[in-house]
């Protein structure tokens, strides 16, 4: 879920309309992060 989907989603819940940037910013002091995972091939495999 993206931050705009939650965003959307509390509005209709509540009739609160709230920012991306404040739901994200409420999220971290929360203590939800997200990260990037990025796949790498295997160290025994040589790159074309």
């Amino acid at each position: 879920m993206t931050l705009l989907e939650l965003g959307r989603a509390l509005e209709d819940a509540t009739g609160i309309c709230a920012h991306s940037a404040s739901i994200g910013r409420f999220l971290r002091k929360l203590g939800y992060r997200y990260k990037k995972n990025h796949w790498w091939p295997p160290s025994g495999v040589a790159r074309a």
